[in-house]
């Protein structure tokens, strides 16, 4: 019975690693793929200048990925510890009722599991930070490439409109999770502005 329980657990676990991440990886690839050719037919300056963030956000991204690995191990092993001395004392109440040590065992796993939320809170605390930090470079990158393709657009020289730049600069939303691209009708009355005046 237990061989048979585990076997369905490393059943479904492949089933997760090898559809929903590899389907996953390969649909956010040819997303990527698909937008920096976009991007580079439309206009090769402004996605070169908009490559240029990706550096810090991955370098960023990949300091907290590695740090959080190492307190995830850290919350998860707390909270394994919370559950031993759970079950431990269910599985032995008769000594634990016996000998009065019920404030004992309950310190014991308020300790353990207040362990693992104060790990949780200083991981949430790093996420919410490295969450800031990459949006910010996302934001300085979007106001550079704002500007300097409002330059382009400004000479006049038919090499970049309006509506190239719009494409450049937000082509990437379209990309995002349902609950990313909530302002996606925002989006959308911004893109048919030039098309309506005329500007593309």
């Amino acid at each position: 019975m237990s061989w048979t329980l585990h076997s369905l657990d490393l059943c479904a676990d492949t089933y997760v690693v090898v559809g929903v991440v590899l389907n996953t990886f390969l649909s956010n690839a040819l997303l990527l793929i698909g937008g920096m050719v976009m991007c580079f037919i439309t206009s090769w300056r402004l996605s070169i200048l908009a490559i240029t963030s990706i550096g810090p956000i991955l370098q960023v991204t990949r300091a907290y990925a590695v740090w959080s690995q190492q307190i995830n191990r850290e919350i998860w092993a707390a909270l394994g510890d919370a559950s031993a001395i759970a079950t431990q004392a269910i599985s032995n109440i008769r000594t634990v009722r016996a000998f009065g040590c019920e404030d004992t065992e309950t310190k014991a796993y308020n300790q353990a599991t207040g362990n693992a939320l104060q790990k949780g809170n200083t991981d949430a605390v790093a996420s919410a930070g490295t969450y800031a930090i990459t949006n910010y470079f996302d934001l300085g990158c979007t106001v550079l490439l704002l500007w300097y393709g409002g330059l382009l657009v400004m000479r006049n020289d038919g090499e970049l409109t309006v509506g190239k730049l719009i494409t450049v600069s937000g082509g990437p939303v379209f990309a995002l999770p349902p609950s990313e691209s909530d302002s996606l009708p925002m989006w959308f009355d911004v893109c048919t502005v030039p098309i309506v005046l005329g500007y593309d």
